[in-house]
């Protein structure tokens, strides 16, 4: 898995972010795998981005209509493999992102049934230790409740 040579500054740290044209072709394919359990309307997102400290990956259902929203995030450190770097930032992404695949694979066999948790928890898998987490958010109720959360606010008389 080749990244960009897109990188980012993050204080001394430099990271790589996913191509544009390698974004696109894993979520073709990942349209593709997942295709029959998408509902009308929904679609896939992907993200990732590397470093010597850390991988991570993220990947995304949406409705078009904003109604459900499915976040699936995976990372892992150096840290927590018990090294000062990761000796194959491309290896343990591609590690990260097939550990996404697999959940949301299981999410739609479950008949999206929601069994995420949305802290950070540890998954030893393939010799490494992954850091995962997911909800499920529905983006347009929570506008909703915002803004009659906002107009009630606007409307209690101060003291």
């Amino acid at each position: 898995m080749t990244s960009s040579k897109n990188t980012t500054s993050q204080g001394e740290r430099e990271v790589e972010l996913l191509a544009p044209r390698q974004k696109q072709l894993i979520r073709q394919a990942l349209t593709a795998r997942f295709s029959a359990f998408l509902k009308p309307g929904e679609s896939l997102e992907l993200d990732a981005e590397q470093s010597e400290d850390y991988v991570y990956g993220t990947i995304a259902v949406t409705s078009a209509d904003e109604s459900f929203r499915l976040d699936l995030e995976a990372s892992i450190l150096a840290a927590d493999q018990k090294a000062e770097k990761l000796d194959s930032p491309e290896r343990f992404l591609e590690l990260a992102l097939e550990f996404l695949k697999l959940q949301l694979y299981e999410f739609f066999r479950q008949d999206r049934q929601e069994r995420f948790h949305v802290d950070w928890r540890l998954y030893p898998v393939e010799k490494a230790t992954i850091r995962f987490r997911g909800q499920i958010r529905k983006p347009s109720l929570e506008r909703e409740a915002d803004a009659l959360l906002g107009e009630e606010d606007s409307e209690t008389p101060a003291d």
